[in-house]
């Protein structure tokens, strides 16, 4: 199984990059059977000092519209899922959030690559939650297919083109089989403790969890922990990624104390070779 990271940053998101890149280094020696290329895209208009170790780095100069919205946007992303996947026969191109940390590998060893070809992270109404999701190459070119229908480009540019969102509208639309990653933890304290006991109300403002149990988010697939903050001032924005980063960073510590096994079995897909059919819009 070979895999590419997509991670879209900005230079305040880099700290917590760096406790994400440690989930992913933890889960190539624990995964050997599991490759996994990171690829960064850096905000050209805010960059980070320096570009982590062993990454491909890129910095991008299209207006994201603060957190990845926008037609522009949404079709940048688009391009360069594209450009990715024609890098390598990759299984899955995945986007992957900054504040998120990923525990195991455990939902590829469920994944029939000749049915699924579309993965996204739960939402009620969306097959594509922002943290984490991801195509297969079959998939990512059926939605680019999709994208380029005049009647489908208008709908995108009349709304605010929320890139998860969209992605996975578009994923549903292609007819194919989706498979959904409900097992989630999200530290912000919505539902009970994980996305798939969320329920959307809106944009006003949730706790947190003051002590969540670390073990507890151990045992599932991922961690995210920083709110959803475009829609909240610059100060408490800037509270959130540091809260987000002493929690991020005390529980990867954690991990790296407690948990040194990824307790899976290696995978043993049969799979057949896939071939990059699409080219940058």
């Amino acid at each position: 199984m070979k895999l590419a990271l997509c991670y879209f940053t900005f230079s305040k998101d880099a700290p917590l990059l760096t406790q994400s890149l440690r989930s992913v280094a933890r889960l190539r020696n624990l995964r050997p059977d599991v490759e996994s290329d990171v690829y960064i895209f850096d905000d050209g208009a805010s960059p980070m000092d320096a570009p982590p170790d062993g990454v491909v780095y890129t910095q991008t100069h299209w207006n994201r519209r603060g957190n990845l919205n926008g037609v522009e946007n949404l079709y940048a992303m688009l391009a360069t899922y594209q450009a990715v996947a024609a890098k390598a026969d990759y299984d899955f191109i995945l986007k992957v959030d900054c504040d998120t940390y990923i525990n195991d590998w455990a939902w590829l060893d469920d994944v029939d690559l000749e049915q699924t070809v579309n993965v996204g992270m739960f939402n009620t109404q969306y097959f594509a939650h922002g943290c984490l999701y991801a195509f297969t190459q079959a998939g990512l070119a059926a939605i680019a297919a999709l994208a380029q229908r005049d009647a489908i480009h208008r709908r995108i540019a009349s709304g605010y083109a929320c890139e998860d969102l969209v992605f996975g509208v578009l994923a549903s639309m292609t007819g194919m089989q989706t498979k959904r990653l409900n097992n989630h933890y999200n530290v912000l304290g919505r539902g009970r403790g994980g996305y798939q006991d969320f329920e959307w109300t809106g944009h006003e403002a949730v706790p947190r969890l003051e002590n969540p149990d670390p073990e507890q988010m151990a045992t599932h697939m991922s961690v995210t922990f920083k709110r959803n903050s475009h829609y909240r001032s610059p100060a408490e924005r800037a509270l959130d990624r540091a809260d987000a980063l002493t929690r991020m960073t005390a529980y990867a510590d954690w991990v790296d104390t407690h948990q040194q096994t990824a307790n899976r079995k290696p995978l043993t897909a049969n799979r057949k070779p896939l071939t990059a059919n699409s080219k940058p819009l």
